[in-house]
């Protein structure tokens, strides 16, 4: 498996139970480490966290409409 969705820019957090972005654990701790928001989450501004790059280029509906990027169970 080389990116968990469709859009590669997706990667929901352990906590969201997406049974494909689980299966990489070491991405979401990087997400972590480099200050990255994950998928869904938007960050507090004052935190010094960056938004996802999947909610920065466009809105959760957009990227939700097609099935293959919304986290599974």
């Amino acid at each position: 498996m080389r990116f968990p969705h469709c859009d590669q820019r997706i990667l929901h957090a352990p906590s969201d139970g997406c049974k494909y972005c689980n299966q990489r654990p070491e991405w979401q701790e990087l997400r972590e480490a480099w200050g990255i928001a994950f998928t869904g989450h938007l960050p507090d501004p004052e935190s010094g966290v960056l938004m996802c790059p999947a909610d920065y280029i466009r809105d959760a509906e957009d990227y939700n409409a097609w099935g293959g990027n919304r986290a599974a169970a």
